[in-house]
């Protein structure tokens, strides 16, 4: 029956790598006298040390040189959907809405500046966002104002 050992994967940000480096180099030359070494390790952990040492030199020479590419990139956004979004590559102004980053007054004027430059680029959604901006900063006219105004809104009963 053949003997295998389990192996797991970290994921080290390039900072945790730099840390780790430096962390097993010093104690290393500074522990590189072999009476101290014995003294402190047994052999078997000698080893262990050692193979530790060189795959962390191996990772933090292939991430300098850009040899080796991220197992994944953590999202600035803690809401799993967001963070679908964004590695989806959804645009940058839906997830900022979605995340709350954005208020509601800066989308409706983002919304209503958007209108203003191509209005067939916009959705549904942002037409009625550069309505309300229009209506909020007196850029309708009389008849539009009472329009709006009659227009069942959203969300209120």
């Amino acid at each position: 029956m053949p003997v295998t050992k389990s192996r797991y994967r970290p994921a080290f940000s390039k900072e945790e790598v730099e840390v780790l480096h430096t962390i097993l180099m010093d104690k290393y030359l500074s522990e590189t006298n072999p009476a101290f070494v014995s003294e402190v390790f047994s052999s078997e952990e000698t080893l262990i040390y050692n193979q530790l040492i060189g795959k962390i030199n191996t990772l933090r020479s292939k991430i300098a040189n850009d040899a080796i590419n991220p197992a994944y990139i953590v999202s600035k956004h803690s809401d799993p959907a967001i963070a679908t979004l964004e590695s989806l590559g959804a645009p940058e102004e839906q997830i900022a809405t979605l995340s709350g980053i954005e208020t509601k007054e800066a989308y409706w004027e983002r919304c209503y500046y958007k209108y203003r430059s191509d209005p067939s680029s916009c959705t549904i959604p942002e037409l009625d966002a550069a309505l309300e901006y229009r209506y909020l900063h007196d850029l309708m006219s009389g008849d539009e104002a009472i329009a709006f105004e009659a227009k069942p809104q959203k969300g209120v009963s």
